[in-house]
């Protein structure tokens, strides 16, 4: 869907909620895949009960290496995360999509981060730390992806937390 196609289908949307529910909060999030670039082509109605979302799994490279549903993903392997260049291209990456929703006037989610399994633990819990920390400085809600799959926090066949990933969460 292009995006011009997407802020079309969303008023509509969003119109016939309003028939039944006029004061309901309404997460948006842009074309893209919800990505922080396409913020850009996002064009929110004015209803100051629309909050905008978006997801961040940049760089791809390192958050999806391995996956397989992405092509190529696989030459992926092996991607590191956690320089100082990293930290200040992720920082940047969230500034602006802060800076878009505060020039807008609306509150902006972040919807959706994380990492595949593949990558390394240690890489992963940087990144997850890094990107959460970074949230919460920016004043912006977060949600992880996900709870319990190949990107998830807590193993559900043993009943058992990723530690290190749930303590990049809470802030431990």
């Amino acid at each position: 869907m292009t995006p011009a196609q997407w802020n079309r289908l969303l008023r509509v949307g969003l119109e016939a909620l309003r028939a039944t529910n006029p004061t309901r909060r309404v997460l948006i999030g842009p074309a893209a895949m919800g990505t922080i670039a396409g913020l850009a082509s996002l064009d929110l109605p004015a209803d100051p009960h629309v909050v905008a979302t978006i997801h961040h799994y940049e760089p791809l490279r390192f958050t999806h290496q391995g996956a397989r549903w992405e092509a190529g993903s696989a030459e992926w392997l092996g991607t590191n995360w956690g320089t100082t260049e990293d930290e200040q291209d992720r920082r940047a990456q969230l500034e602006a999509a802060a800076a878009w929703a505060n020039e807008r006037a609306v509150s902006l989610v972040l919807g959706e981060f994380g990492t595949y399994e593949q990558a390394d633990l240690h890489a992963r819990v940087r990144w997850t730390r890094s990107v959460r920390m970074e949230a919460e400085r920016l004043e912006m809600a977060w949600c992880y992806w996900d709870f319990a799959s190949d990107f998830g926090v807590f193993e559900p066949s043993s009943g058992t937390w990723h530690i290190p990933l749930r303590d990049a969460l809470l802030g431990h």
